[in-house]
């Protein structure tokens, strides 16, 4: 995903407006997907910008919570 508007769709559609449940989130997806997240947030475009925002905060809460159980 080089360009960025397909990285903005896929992080709108995708993550933004799907329930989270739907999607399997392994390390290994995060992983690979913070680069494009990181990359959508240096855009100079603020739509880029927010959708990167709202993506990472969903994502890393998904993140949060499997940390959380493991750690019990």
């Amino acid at each position: 995903m080089k360009d960025q508007t397909v990285t903005n769709d896929f992080l709108h559609y995708y993550i933004n407006k799907n329930d989270m449940q739907k999607i399997s989130l392994t390390l290994d997806n995060v992983v690979s997907l913070m680069p494009h997240v990181k990359a959508q947030l240096n855009s100079k475009y603020d739509v880029y910008q927010v959708c990167a925002l709202k993506s990472s905060k969903i994502i890393l809460n998904c993140i949060s919570e499997v940390i959380i159980h493991f750690d019990l």
